[in-house]
């Protein structure tokens, strides 16, 4: 083997293996840098589980009763919601997380912003095929706020990002 054919296969098994690394780990899932720890990822998993309960628990506050109170069934309507929640949170929230976080602008601004647009969203297909009324669109939109605020604490306490952002600033 010549030096020049080594140094050909050389050059194939590395983009071999680039192109296997791609294949296996697409460049938005294998970059370190994004989530660099367990306690990282552990609090955006945390974040995306409890900040779906900031609409059960207003929409529990806001639901009229009439009569006598049932824990029963408000807890089961809880549990529904939470459910319808958790749908929205994956559809909705995980993906605008992901193109966020790959742009590098997660902050509270923008968690609160995209807290806001996915409320904004649940109260519209939820009125669906009517048109949202003007005070449901307002309180779920701000509700979807406070849940972005809530997932931002969250995720904040465990990003290994704000932390070095803070250390930039100083």
């Amino acid at each position: 083997m010549t030096l020049r054919s080594k140094s050909l296969a050389s050059r194939t098994s590395t983009s071999w293996r680039s192109i296997k690394r791609q294949v296996w780990f697409p460049p938005a899932f294998r970059s370190t840098r994004k989530i660099q720890s367990v306690k990282a990822a552990t609090a955006t998993v945390l974040g995306f589980v409890v900040a779906p309960v900031v609409p059960v628990v207003v929409g529990g506050l806001l639901t009229p009763t009439w009569g006598d109170f049932d824990l029963v069934g408000l807890v089961a309507l809880g549990a529904i919601a939470y459910c319808a929640s958790l749908l929205y949170t994956a559809f909705l929230g995980i993906p605008l997380f992901v193109f966020l976080q790959l742009r590098g602008r997660i902050n509270i601004l923008s968690c609160v912003a995209s807290g806001l647009l996915i409320g904004a969203i649940v109260a519209i297909t939820v009125a669906l095929p009517n048109w949202a009324h003007a005070e449901d669109l307002v309180v779920k939109a701000l509700t979807g706020a406070a849940a972005g605020f809530l997932f931002w604490l969250i995720w904040s306490r465990g990003s290994d990002e704000t932390k070095s952002q803070q250390e930039t600033k100083l």
